[in-house]
């Protein structure tokens, strides 16, 4: 909580600090006692606007916080409810394809979306904690009190921080698209993520964490991006990487040495009915309440989750986890795994007793109320790639790709009875974008091992889909990478969907790529010696254009282009040291410089 001190000693207490990490406090706002300080960096800024780049430090209660926040960036705070929030459902479309369509489809789509994320996702407020709430009203009557006339308005804030949720539960699960007859090939889920942990393997012991957090910026979050010290009247302080307006932290880091981020994961396992409680989010309730990444884990299970994504955790005892997670079950019930699966695959897959054996012989941990925890001393079951991912690949080349083909051919019959407008222009377009991912790719066991890649380059298409069991690479116990892909067996079979197939196209291979080449780039880093924090770094960002990227990435961001500090950052990218609880955080553009904040200077 606050320091009981005055607050112009309190103030120059938090302004020393900004000034250590580089920055430049602004005069503070206060609201009952409570201070809120902006500082800004003394070096970097936007390398597109020149800005000087902000951060953030508020104390008190949720809605003092909130209402600092409110007071400090009420121009920020606008952009992301006013801009973010309605440009950001439109990356959920297929926009490739239509965006030029004319089609009645398009239009019921866009219909959709629009009211999944600002009215459907009203009905999830039971399921988000009271504090969160108290701080979402406490940022709105702060941007009120900054400027009167602003444009920030309860809905929009909330639909900027749950809406989201909302509608990945439809996108993901079905629900309300596939009630209307809109084919997954219509939708599309933007960007994703990478995330890496390292314990022994760093320099002097530490324990680092790096994340890699891709998601459409809209045009918006490049600018407002920032980093925000929270130090709450309860629960604990913690640096979050967002933007004003979300409660959520997209990374955070807290005075214990956990830290939290989420990757988006593709699954069946959701809840269109009850969305709960997710994501960024989560995050911020996690951070706020753990002491451990046990701790965090345990607070993931008991969420009301009803979205599936991915939770990387770590602290400062070298304990790291992927929490792959999807809705909330019951205490005693089991992942439905063959759900949803189609059927001329259910036979070349394991049944429950399969299961069960393979977790006993290898010691694996029953699912949790719908997710598993991937700890970094998780042993993988190879039975699951020696006995069934050559039949599964032969299945997917031998009834996969026609039964995916066929769904194609139907599209035209489906669409052409229910929709007017100039379709078959859409039609062809997003047949040509599937056809170019379902080819009919073979099984290689050599792409198995350790070091192995299924896809040697980024562009490569040679998974059978989500229709087969990846192989966990790291098995030292000194590091945990993810993508955005389920690794652990059971929650495998949730991807295991024709509507995810078909909605992640083309992407779910470059999900694999992406984790085959992290994991060759850690393995070689570790085996070099000791991982240095510059190290680290160069693996959190292993994805970045410029100025002599090594291949394959060359074109993957845009590459060696001339003008690569001007390409966006799809998010961020942020490593943290769990030992001295310091993040550094990169977001905007890959020109800019990252910024670094010591949380113990601040408390």
């Amino acid at each position: 909580m606050p320091a009981p001190d005055p607050i112009p000693a309190r103030y120059a207490r938090i302004a020393a600090a900004f000034a250590a990490d580089g920055f430049d406090a602004l005069p503070y706002q206060e609201k009952d006692g409570c201070i809120g300080v902006a500082a800004v960096s003394r070096t970097s800024r936007n390398t597109v606007t020149g800005a000087a780049k902000r951060v953030y430090y508020v104390e008190g209660d949720h809605y003092q916080m909130g209402y600092l926040i409110g007071l400090l960036a009420e121009p920020d705070v606008s952009r992301m409810t006013v801009e973010f929030a309605h440009k950001i459902v439109f990356d959920f479309l297929h926009l490739r394809a239509l965006e030029n369509s004319t089609a009645e489809v398009v239009k019921l789509l866009e219909d959709l979306i629009v009211d999944v994320v600002f009215r459907l996702s009203q009905s999830m407020k039971p399921d988000i904690p009271i504090t969160l709430q108290d701080e979402l009203r406490g940022i709105l009557d702060g941007c009120r009190a900054a400027n009167p006339s602003t444009l920030v308005v309860w809905d929009d804030l909330w639909a900027l921080n749950f809406g989201i949720d909302c509608l990945l539960a439809h996108v993901y699960g079905g629900g309300v698209f596939a009630e209307r007859g809109i084919p997954p090939v219509f939708l599309r889920v933007p960007y994703m993520c990478n995330a890496v942990f390292l314990g022994a393997a760093a320099t002097g012991g530490k324990h680092l964490f790096g994340r890699d957090f891709m998601f459409s910026t809209a045009d918006v979050f490049q600018d407002t991006a920032t980093l925000i010290v929270y130090r709450p009247d309860t629960g604990r302080p913690l640096v979050s990487q967002t933007a004003p307006g979300f409660v959520g932290s997209i990374i955070a880091l807290n005075d214990a040495g956990v830290a939290m981020g989420v990757n988006m994961l593709p699954s069946h396992l959701c809840s269109p009915h009850r969305p709960g409680l997710n994501s960024l989010v989560l995050v911020r309730d996690c951070m706020e309440n753990a002491t451990s990444a046990p701790e965090a884990v345990d607070r993931i299970v008991a969420a009301p989750r009803g979205v599936s994504w991915l939770y990387p955790v770590g602290d400062r005892s070298g304990r790291s986890c992927l929490v792959e997670a999807g809705t909330q079950l019951g205490p005693s019930e089991d992942i439905p795994y063959f759900a949803g699966v189609p059927h001329y695959y259910e036979k070349h897959l394991p049944d429950a007793a399969y299961i069960e054996g393979k977790r006993a012989k290898y010691g694996t941990p029953a699912p949790q109320r719908g997710l598993m925890a991937r700890w970094n001393d998780y042993v993988y079951p190879d039975d699951y790639i020696t006995d069934y991912n050559e039949h599964l690949w032969k299945a997917f080349a031998r009834s996969g790709v026609t039964r995916l083909e066929e769904i194609l051919s139907d599209l035209a019959v489906d669409l052409e009875a229910l929709f007017k407008g100039d379709f078959r222009a859409l039609l062809t377009a997003i047949q040509e974008q599937l056809r170019a991912w379902i080819a009919r790719p073979k099984y290689d066991p050599a792409s198995m091992g350790p070091l192995g890649f299924i896809d040697p380059l980024w562009t490569d298409s040679n998974c059978p889909s989500t229709f087969y069991f990846a192989p966990q690479r790291e098995s030292t116990g000194e590091v945990l990478i993810g993508t955005n892909m389920a690794v652990t067996p059971e929650m495998r079979f949730t991807m295991m969907n024709q509507w995810v197939a078909l909605l992640t196209g083309d992407e779910y291979d470059d999900m694999q790529w992406r984790y085959d080449q992290l994991n060759l780039r850690v393995q070689q880093a570790v085996a070099a010696g000791p991982v240095s924090w510059d190290g680290a770094w160069a693996l959190a960002n292993f994805l970045r254009p410029g100025p002599n990227p090594t291949e394959p990435e060359r074109t993957y961001h845009g590459g060696g282009a001339p003008d690569w500090q001007r390409i966006q950052i799809t998010g961020s990218i942020s490593l943290c040291d769990l030992d001295t609880c310091t993040i550094k955080s990169l977001y905007g553009y890959y020109g800019d410089e990252p910024l670094t904040l010591t949380l113990p200077r601040y408390l």
